[in-house]
């Protein structure tokens, strides 16, 4: 592994690591793309994820033909 290589994994370790102390772990982690209902910051607070968006309407219609 080339110098920079490892500069740029160390960064990205580090940023990973200011991340986990800022926000915390997920408590359960996403699976399927799923939001999860909230995460535990670093000190053991848990913080509710804002709920998932309704599913859009489809509020076009398919275009008719005007004969």
């Amino acid at each position: 592994m080339s110098y920079h290589q490892e500069k740029i994994e160390t960064f990205i370790d580090e940023n990973k690591a200011l991340i986990k102390r800022m926000f915390g772990d997920y408590t359960n982690a996403p699976v399927d793309g799923d939001i999860p209902d909230s995460f535990e910051t670093y000190d053991g607070k848990k913080i509710h994820v804002r709920s998932k968006r309704a599913t859009p309407k489809n509020t076009f219609s398919t275009p008719s033909s005007n004969k």
